[in-house]
């Protein structure tokens, strides 16, 4: 295994550009608790550290630009988003689940993923008169052969990207975003105050393609083969198609609620909406997307043990209940307390529809972790048609619940996402190390400190709202909420051993972040 932080595999770091040892998974054996603490902390600490800045940048170039200038970026970005879903194709976390992977198979998928990016990158371009004529916007020709070219840098880092995954090397990746992000911000605000006007805004994304792609090579060395085929690479590609036919199918679904009310409700409605849903789900997938990305690898390293893997999984499950149970009730809560405080008087239409958006919200990131063992267990076929299902499901409860306006769409949401758990759940664990019942069993305990602290925040709020202001009252209600729900885990011997674990994972990662910072 390379670790180019010991001495003595300085060498093979420098000369294994083109060994197989890149590919080899990362050793379970050999500290796969701290490499897993060390790498949700790395992702997360990445994550709070890009969204800082880029909210500063925003701050800044809101006050140099016009918002016409990030109405025309936003016409492009809308596209390019769908576009950029096919850079990838389910080819990294082919690299990153399977057992074996050689030095001549990721050179293939590195040169195939070059190709098709480069033949998307053209048809996207070529698509631009037809954007151009649906806005009546002949400047956006530029913007999207400007994205193209970003979209096509981006592909050049994928493998490199999935290699460090697969040795879960999350600190480097952490750091390619970090410093791609600010070096980025940086030639926007420059670019902005020289007069460039929205092309500032769009090598803001040019350049954070170019500067992480280029760290990601340093981070990780390793050159490609001019190799473009071999038997046994047709895994891949299937696997690859199964993990690319979802990501493609859940951004219809994802995206169709904005487009139905928006088409229906107008832009007001679709702003209150679209406001809510960011407040709800941005801390919720701050908690869940760190432990995913890095439970994805680790539990693809553990097939050959399946205890250790269903353990590994039940605690990634118990980690994302205990916080993200209490979170979302908070939230719901306090919901008018919150969106005072953060959005202002103007937006208190948000709040009905906030508290309703909690419902699903309080099991999507569980059920999030459906993908998860699906991927790791090399399961994609299954994974695209729960996609498939599910997408469908979703959208017809979006078109069914319109005609009750914006929170009958919200009411149909839940429905439908709780329709779908049971059968999802025994679908997603059939044939795989994880059982129903266990799963249940995990989340149990969750489900109810969640639900004393509930009852107790919902009795307190009558009384901290009558006597004190929304921000006052957010944070006596917090430290509340965080003592309750705390200590009710030492009542009994079970929630002992549970909060126990907590501890011991808060402890790690305390050290961590003083070793980090010394």
């Amino acid at each position: 295994m390379i670790s180019p932080e010991t001495t003595g595999d300085k060498s093979l770091h420098k000369t294994a550009r083109y060994a197989d040892e890149w590919f080899d998974h990362f050793n379970p054996e050999s500290g796969l608790k701290d490499k897993s603490i060390k790498g949700g902390l790395s992702t997360t600490l990445s994550q709070v550290i890009v969204f800082v800045v880029n909210t500063l940048s925003t701050m800044i170039l809101a006050r140099i630009l016009l918002p016409a200038d990030f109405g025309l970026v936003a016409m492009v970005a809308a596209f390019a988003g769908f576009v950029s879903i096919f850079k990838d194709m389910g080819f990294s976390m082919a690299i990153i689940q399977k057992p074996k992977v050689t030095h001549d198979q990721v050179s293939i998928l590195f040169w195939f993923n070059i190709f098709l990016c480069l033949f998307i990158s053209l048809i996207f371009v070529g698509l631009a008169p037809l954007i151009d004529s649906f806005y009546h916007e002949p400047r956006l020709f530029y913007i999207i052969v400007a994205y193209a070219v970003s979209i096509f840098i981006s592909s050049l880092s994928v493998q490199h990207n999935a290699i460090l995954s697969r040795k879960m090397e999350f600190n480097k990746i952490a750091l390619s975003n970090i410093f791609s992000g600010i070096l980025s911000v940086i030639v926007a605000v420059i670019m902005a105050y020289t007069g460039f006007g929205y092309w500032s805004l769009v090598y803001l994304t040019v350049s954070q393609s170019l500067f992480a792609t280029l760290l990601l090579w340093y981070y990780c060395p390793w050159k490609p083969k001019l190799l473009f085929w071999q038997e046994g690479i047709q895994s891949f590609l299937h696997f690859g198609a199964g993990i690319s036919g979802f990501n493609i199918i859940n951004y219809f679904s994802r995206n169709m609620d904005n487009v139905i009310i928006g088409k229906y409700l107008g832009s007001t409605m679709l702003g209150f909406y679209s406001k809510a849903y960011q407040l709800m789900m941005l801390p919720l997938t701050k908690l869940r997307d760190p432990i995913i990305t890095v439970g994805t690898p680790a539990l693809s390293s553990l097939l050959n043990d399946p205890e250790r893997y269903r353990r590994y999984y039940h605690r990634l499950v118990f980690i994302i209940c205990f916080f993200s149970f209490p979170m979302t009730v908070f939230l719901a809560v306090f919901a008018k307390e919150l969106i005072l405080v953060v959005l202002g008087s103007q937006w208190i239409e948000s709040v009905l529809i906030f508290q309703l958006l909690s419902i699903s919200a309080l099991i999507q990131p569980i059920t999030g972790t459906t993908g998860v063992i699906l991927i790791s267990t090399g399961h994609a076929g299954r994974y695209f048609k729960i996609g498939i299902v599910s997408s469908l499901v979703i959208i017809a409860s979006f078109i069914i619940g319109i005609r009750w306006g914006v929170k009958g769409v919200v009411i149909a949401y839940a429905v439908a996402n709780y329709s779908l758990v049971v059968p999802v759940l025994l679908y997603c664990f059939h044939n795989t190390p994880i059982k129903f019942w266990l799963f249940i069993k995990e989340i149990s305990l969750p489900v109810l400190h969640t639900a004393l602290m509930g009852i107790l925040l919902w009795g307190g709020k009558v009384f901290l709202s009558y006597y004190l202001p929304p921000l006052p009252v957010l944070f006596i209600a917090f430290l509340i909420a965080v003592s309750f729900y705390y200590f009710t885990w030492h009542l009994y011997r079970k929630g002992k051993a549970k909060i126990m674990d907590i501890n011991e994972l808060a402890v790690i990662c305390y050290n961590k972040i003083k070793y980090f910072l010394n």
